[in-house]
């Protein structure tokens, strides 16, 4: 007969517990943006549990965006407001517990990228077809004045042209989830590329290219030739970022990357 026929108990540690009734109170609406919670002091006592308890419960609370701290006249621990930045700082903080790969990134833009083109091809007003018509002159423009030999800085700052293309469409699908995914997605390739890519014109060139292809589809509400447009150009990506000679991402560097991230939102 086994004797493990009973699984052991798992206690959760009491700042865990603290922070789950706090967490339930917000998202349960008890608890509303811009409310003030008791000081320190005030909510250790409520819980019953040292002032160092309640701040370790404080601490994860703040990370994952839910409240803030405020100094000065008028301060104290606030219900903060949700936004995309402290929905993507909490997804950062678990994805840095994860076994996270460059490919991993390339596939949610495989899978996710050609489906927003079908969800806005045929729903796009004259004015958001205007705007994506301005980012890609924006960069057709940059293209025709960048020198053959690019720093960094310029490089960075001609991909971002291009990158702000994708969240266009993501936000104007109108689907919130969606436009949060391909934000954050792109927040962390910003991050990735630098890994990989060296300052190339061609790469820059032949991005807006295909995003000019993917425009005039999408103004004729054409949604199949769009959407496989789509599919060629994140192939075209995907295929030049994995033949960066020397700099192909491994799990190495993404570690490497998902230790900045934590610095950068103050949990390494």
């Amino acid at each position: 007969m086994n004797k493990n026929i009973f699984e052991s108990i798992h206690t959760i540690r009491i700042s865990e517990h603290i922070q789950k009734k706090i967490r339930d109170a917000i998202l349960a609406g008890r608890l509303k943006y811009g409310d003030r919670l008791p000081t320190e002091k005030g909510m250790a006592e409520q819980f019953g549990v040292s002032v160092v308890t309640l701040r370790e419960a404080l601490r994860a609370l703040e990370i994952w965006g839910l409240i803030e701290k405020r100094r000065g006249k008028g301060g104290g621990i606030f219900v903060s407001q949700m936004d995309n930045e402290s929905v993507k700082t909490s997804l950062g903080y678990y994805l840095s517990l994860q076994k996270l790969t460059y490919h991993h990134l390339l596939e949610v833009r495989t899978i996710i990228e050609p489906q927003v083109i079908r969800l806005v091809a045929e729903k796009l007003t004259d004015g958001q077809i205007q705007e994506l018509e301005d980012n890609v002159v924006r960069c057709e423009m940059k293209c025709r004045e960048t020198p053959l030999h690019l720093t960094d800085t310029e490089f960075y700052d001609l991909d971002q042209n291009c990158v702000n293309f994708h969240r266009l469409l993501a936000k104007m699908t109108g689907n919130p989830i969606l436009s949060l995914t391909v934000d954050y997605v792109f927040d962390f390739l910003y991050d990735s590329e630098k890994e990989v890519l060296s300052p190339d014109v061609q790469f820059i060139i032949v991005n807006t290219r295909d995003h000019r292809i993917i425009l005039d589809h999408l103004k004729l509400k054409d949604r199949d030739h769009a959407e496989q447009s789509m599919v060629e150009h994140l192939k075209t990506v995907n295929k030049t970022l994995s033949e960066m000679e020397g700099k192909k991402l491994n799990a190495g560097g993404v570690n490497t990357i998902i230790s900045d991230f934590q610095k950068k939102v103050g949990i390494g």
